[in-house]
């Protein structure tokens, strides 16, 4: 297989597996409360186990979108790419690395977002 040269490729990580619960404010940093009466502040980001990255290829005046992995629960990564304005319509296809929870439990609230038929690319021993 030839890899095609391209312009550039950005990565946008919607959710990258990193949180702390155990972190407290400083000085330099404060950090949002958890929740508030069971809702999500909409002016942070939402840290929780997962993974989900949106790649952007770009050559000339094109580009293409796919979504490397779906995160784990169906909050993180919609209430981040919302926080983010990020258009899921632009996503031409969905990549799955494997099948563990923290990389497909969003899959299906995220299609449900994207209201249409969509490519999914994974290995078919994956499941």
């Amino acid at each position: 297989m030839m890899l095609k040269e391209v312009d550039r490729i950005e990565v946008l990580t919607l959710m990258d597996n990193y949180v702390d619960l155990l972190l407290e404010s400083t000085k330099v940093v404060t950090r949002p409360p958890k929740a508030k009466d069971g809702m999500i502040s909409r002016d942070t980001l939402v840290g929780e186990h997962g993974l989900s990255l949106l790649v952007t290829v770009h050559e000339g005046r094109e580009k293409h979108t796919v979504l490397f992995d779906a995160g784990h629960t169906g909050i993180g990564v919609l209430h981040n790419a919302t926080h983010l304005e990020v258009d899921l319509g632009q996503v031409e296809t969905i990549i799955m690395s494997h099948r563990h929870m923290d990389h497909t439990g969003s899959l299906w609230p995220i299609l449900e977002r994207l209201g249409r038929p969509i490519p999914l690319v994974v290995h078919p021993d994956a499941f």
